[in-house]
């Protein structure tokens, strides 16, 4: 370290320090493939600190660690033998991740192939919602909504297939005390495991209400 004429770091060391504290701090603290840091350091405690031989340097975030992304203000605490000095960074956080992407236009409701999708390293920055990061985890999942080619996907966009579909013939298991019946139906609507859903009966225009036990059979009580 460079002492400056008031006995303690020169103030390019300081800035350094306090620069190698946040990289580090945030490195350690932010899930990401990679991360781009820029900082904008302020002078206005450095006189006083430039007096300091021995000087810490200590991170005050309080918030949690996902609100460590874009444009954030860093506080930090020095501390020097004899007294304790605030002070805060401004950094623009920018994190990138190897994602999900579409490779075409795709509907609602259109299953994801192997073919759909391709991995690619994206800036997430501004992506709120999980992603994914590994392509099987998207091979079979169902569109939600219609999503344009070189999207990111995020998991709000994408559901599992149902485990019933509407239209699909289904066994209806009807269970009173110790006697269980089963019959035949038609589902009215999709579903899934737990879920309750309008059923037909076969030869009964009436619908019913039942829940998903496994694929292809419901229950009602």
């Amino acid at each position: 370290m460079v002492s400056s004429t008031f006995g303690g770091p020169s103030p390019y060391d300081l800035s350094q320090m306090i620069a190698d504290k946040i990289e580090h701090y945030v490195h350690a603290n932010v899930n990401c493939d990679s991360l781009d840091l820029s900082l904008k350091l302020d002078n206005q405690y450095h006189s006083e600190l430039l007096l300091n031989q021995h000087l810490e340097i200590f991170i005050d975030w309080n918030k949690n660690k996902e609100s460590l992304t874009g444009k954030v203000l860093i506080p930090l605490r020095f501390k020097t033998p004899d007294h304790v000095i605030p002070g805060h960074v401004s950094v623009c956080i920018r994190k990138f991740d190897r994602v999900g992407v579409t490779r075409r236009l795709m509907a609602r409701n259109e299953i994801i192939s192997d073919g759909d999708v391709e991995m690619e390293m994206r800036e997430v920055t501004s992506i709120k919602r999980s992603t994914f990061k590994r392509h099987y985890d998207l091979i079979g999942k169902r569109l939600k909504r219609a999503i344009g080619e070189g999207r990111i996907i995020t998991n709000d966009m994408v559901e599992s297939q149902p485990v019933i579909k509407k239209g699909d013939r289904v066994d209806v298991m009807l269970v009173n005390k110790n006697l269980t019946m089963i019959l035949t139906g038609i589902a009215k609507e999709d579903g899934w495991i737990g879920d309750r859903i309008r059923i037909r009966k076969n030869n009964d225009r009436n619908e019913l209400k039942a829940r998903v036990k496994s694929a292809g059979v419901v229950e009602i009580y």
